[in-house]
């Protein structure tokens, strides 16, 4: 039986090539070599020469954006509680106040409604919109939000690489303050772990560069290593750093064959009576990352759960994924806000977009027939 990964890496012969051309020239550190600078240079450059911070994962890179904003006990951060849960412990670990926010019950994005009541309630120090699976917020309503509440603003743009705004040709995690990306194996550029902040401001900057290097000393003290702040090893090695640069280059044809998979996706489950939504078809849509489906409720009951669901799809050969559960009902940040004495409202159009809605693999090797075996299996189970 043929087996289908939810994700499944791709390295190019000249990714290996440039790793091997590291390891001649011994440079496997992450403190040195030219690959981390070439990725940073080409990242600032394809995101409107903001200043870019290499890190070791997409979740270091969110944390060294709040740290690099100033992000501390006494902020307040609103964050949409349908996500990856980093983008809750990054603030969480500023010891900030972290605030779910309700979400469009379609596509998962935040709910610029309940952020601005909120933001009524009380001060807010720092919003993170998250582009979740390849959709992307609404940037100019957000901006507006933003100029009347004088919050500062990180992207999360881990599921959205080489995402815009409409026709805009700015790429998402650079509209704001801060946009954070993160590299790992799933992700639609990718060096197995890895991530990078762009900051708008250059001081931000170079306050994160010198967290994510333990904070050592700069020419103007008496040693590098006398340290005036708890800094952190979030470097990403060179070796890691050269599988970048070539995917880079070639986004528009990763970009190209990711959409030829949803498209081909959609062809096949046009009509299905089984499906109640197709999120890529929502104009929120601009890349492909996974392929969301959402079904019908007559249809869902014949399973105990969505984990009996995804265990016969995957009985049959496919690793299909649930959605991120609703932070709002989650131990960890209840917990967290008992800690800090603050409470938060029920997210129910989070838990809305979670119920009966799954991923489908995408990665650059699946072709026709593949994804029309993932389809029939998908029917066998469900039908």
């Amino acid at each position: 039986m043929k087996k289908f990964p939810a994700f499944r890496p791709k390295l190019s012969d000249k990714s290996i090539s440039n790793i091997n051309q590291e390891i001649k020239e011994l440079s496997i550190s992450g403190n040195f070599g030219m690959a981390i600078k070439e990725a940073e240079e080409n990242y600032s450059i394809l995101h409107n020469n903001y200043f870019s911070v290499l890190c070791s994962s997409g979740t270091t890179a969110l944390h060294l954006a709040c740290l690099g904003l100033g992000i501390n006990q006494n902020s307040i951060v609103i964050v949409p509680a349908s996500t990856n849960m980093a983008t809750f412990f990054a603030p969480m670990y500023c010891g900030a106040k972290v605030i779910p926010c309700d979400v469009n019950k379609d596509n998962g994005l935040i709910d610029l409604k309940c952020l601005e009541k909120i933001c009524l309630e009380q001060p807010v120090d720092l919003v993170i919109p998250v582009h979740l699976y390849g959709h992307v917020i609404d940037i100019n309503n957000l901006l507006t939000l933003k100029e009347k509440y004088n919050f500062k603003v990180i992207e999360d743009c881990a599921e959205a690489h080489f995402a815009s705004y409409e026709n805009d040709e700015k790429f998402v995690g650079s509209y704001f303050d801060a946009g954070c990306f993160s590299f790992y194996a799933n992700k639609i550029i990718s060096c197995g772990e890895g991530g990078i902040v762009l900051f708008k401001n250059k001081i931000n900057a170079n306050k994160a560069k010198s967290f994510k290097n333990l904070s050592f000393g700069s020419n103007n003290e008496i040693s590098k290593f006398f340290h005036k702040e708890i800094g952190y090893n979030y470097r990403l090695s060179n070796l890691q750093a050269a599988l970048l640069n070539y995917p880079i280059e070639n986004r528009n044809k990763i970009l190209g064959i990711r959409a030829k998979i949803e498209n081909l996706y959609s062809s096949l489950f046009k009509n299905r009576e089984y499906i109640e939504e197709i999120p890529s078809q929502l104009s929120s849509y601009r890349v492909n990352w996974v392929y969301c489906i959402k079904i019908k409720e007559k249809f869902f009951k014949k399973f105990s759960s969505k984990k009996e669901l995804l265990f016969e799809i995957e009985k049959k050969g496919v690793e299909a994924r649930d959605y991120f559960y609703p932070a709002d009902k989650q131990d960890f940040l209840i917990n967290y806000s008992k800690q800090k004495n603050y409470n938060f409202s029920e997210c129910s159009q989070a838990l809305e977009f979670y119920e009966r809605s799954i991923y489908l693999p995408v990665y650059e090797d699946l072709n026709k027939d593949d994804i029309s075996e993932i389809v029939n299996i998908i029917d066998s189970v469900i039908l």
